[in-house]
């Protein structure tokens, strides 16, 4: 199959997000793919052939490779699509992964599952071609439920430690010298949390009117941990519906999230060793060359993100 997919039109200013994730490449990518038979899209290598309308590119692979970097990086940005969105760690500027990504808990309408669909297929084409990465900064959580590896308190904080911290210092709040009858003039929570989009939902029947006590504090607190590592489910299983959809996901498992990220996303860093062992010059390089020398040199001095 072949899509066309308009560059030009998605990276027009809008001034209304509904109209920019209207005209995504992700979003013109997915009523494309959409109507066509899966089986017709696992292939090991190009899934389908793109053209860009209005640029001149036939796709011998290069045009191919760049509609995955610019689904990821319009994944990433939340003013063009609202599938992900930045960390509570990042959104704070508290803890680890401040620079990696969630799945959105409030893309909950029919449409957005849709979407997480097409971002498991995604997945699964990085996972069956060998080329094809899918260059996303995803937090932990995200990819201990695709492959159903249990979550704890580490996932927790590696998207929202201060929540997590929060819920030490409560549940560990003896510590600190606070007996029964201080709780009460110290703790004003009730049995419900706010979700990493903002909303705050009761953690169990009634929560908005139950106390936190002294004697309830750890049950409080297990349920608070409980909702906040599940708040995703719904979009992680439309993410695994998307991948079941081209390769069997009861397989996932058999891997460690960590491997998954690596075969999805790539390594996280250029290995400049690497990268140098396979350069090769052209006839009038020297690679003693002042210019050549600076070169390396930037790119050592570069970020992970800058290489």
């Amino acid at each position: 199959p072949t899509v066309t997919l308009n560059r030009r039109r998605a990276l027009k200013e809008r001034a209304d997000r509904h109209a920019k994730t209207k005209h995504s490449v992700f979003v013109q990518l997915h009523n494309q793919l959409r109507a066509v038979e899966r089986k017709e899209l696992m292939r090991r290598e190009r899934a389908f052939k793109v053209k860009f309308a209005g640029e001149a590119a036939d796709d011998y692979g290069g045009p191919y490779r760049e509609v995955f970097t610019v689904l990821a990086s319009e994944l990433e940005n939340e003013a063009v699509l609202p599938l992900l969105q930045l960390s509570p760690n990042g959104k704070h500027n508290l803890g680890s992964n401040r620079d990696r990504f969630i799945l959105n808990p409030g893309a909950s309408s029919a449409e957005s599952l849709q979407y997480f669909e097409l971002v498991g297929m995604m997945f699964a084409f990085a996972l069956m071609q060998k080329e094809t990465v899918l260059t996303l900064s995803l937090c932990s959580v995200v990819w201990k439920q695709l492959v159903q590896e249990p979550l704890d308190t580490q996932d927790l904080a590696g998207f929202d430690e201060s929540v997590m911290n929060s819920l030490e210092q409560i549940e560990h709040i003896d510590r600190e010298g606070v007996d029964e009858d201080l709780f009460s003039d110290l703790i004003f929570e009730v049995f419900t949390t706010q979700l990493s989009h903002g909303v705050e939902v009761p953690i169990c029947e009634g929560g908005a009117d139950i106390d936190v006590t002294w004697s309830n504090r750890k049950h409080y607190c297990e349920l608070v941990r409980k909702a906040r590592l599940g708040e995703s489910r719904q979009q992680a299983q439309a993410v695994l519906k998307g991948i079941n959809s081209l390769l069997p996901s009861n397989l996932l498992p058999l891997f460690t999230h960590r491997e998954i990220e690596l075969m999805v996303c790539g390594a996280p860093d250029i290995d400049l060793s690497i990268l140098r062992q396979h350069t090769r010059y052209g006839v009038t390089v020297d690679p003693d060359d002042s210019h050549i020398r600076i070169f390396w040199q930037v790119l050592s001095e570069f970020t992970a993100q800058q290489r």
